[in-house]
């Protein structure tokens, strides 16, 4: 009887994951972090100074360990020196969605124990960088960085819009570019951490800006 007790026990544990740490993975397309954060309703409400912080893996990948893994659904977003992902229109990985004014990724209880993920898209480190495109792409210069009242935007492709995004992952504002060379007005945008989103109708081209 007690090895058929034993034996029940186990076989629950196998099932449920019960005692199992939740291991996210996260790859960064541009590794430039000093910091790696998840946040979501779980911490305060998403602030992005509440939730837990990643351990760099020293190769452009950072890994958070939950132990023991949570007991509910998690929803949640990876920040990274601050700045909330913005996965809106970018694929499937953004659970939690309408699509135009949040996206939002989440992990079940049935979901595998280990995930791992791209900060700020759905998909492998193939259609967005930090750093300037690649020349068959087009080639896009954010300048300059910190900045304070104004923005240079100098590209060679055909990028006519441009948000830029707050770390709570909410569009401050949107500007329609000219040409191959625009100056944006940041006036009214608070001091801070931001990502800078330039839209072709191929490529998308995401750089952080600091305004002070």
């Amino acid at each position: 009887m007690k090895n058929f007790t034993l034996f029940l026990f186990s076989l629950l544990i196998s099932i449920t994951g019960f005692g199992q740490d939740l291991v996210v993975n996260v790859t960064l397309c541009d590794d430039t972090a000093n910091t790696v954060r998840i946040h979501g309703p779980w911490w305060s409400g998403w602030d992005p100074n509440a939730g837990p912080e990643a351990v760099s893996n020293g190769d452009g990948s950072w890994t958070f360990t939950f132990s023991p893994a949570p007991t509910e659904a998690m929803e949640y977003k990876i920040l990274v020196n601050g700045v909330s992902e913005d996965l809106i229109g970018k694929g499937s990985c953004a659970a939690i969605t309408d699509d135009a004014t949040y996206a939002n990724r989440q992990w079940k209880t049935s979901d595998p124990m280990t995930i791992d993920l791209t900060y700020n898209q759905c998909t492998e480190c193939t259609t967005t960088s930090t750093a300037s495109l690649s020349k068959d792409v087009g080639v896009v210069s954010v300048y300059p960085n910190p900045t304070t009242n104004y923005l240079n935007v100098s590209t060679t492709t055909d990028f006519k819009r441009l948000n830029i995004v707050n770390i709570y992952g909410s569009v401050v504002k949107d500007f329609r570019l000219i040409g191959d060379f625009n100056v944006l007005d940041l006036n009214g945008i608070a001091p801070g951490i931001y990502l800078v989103n330039a839209f072709s109708q191929d490529e998308v081209f995401t750089q952080q800006v600091t305004i002070k």
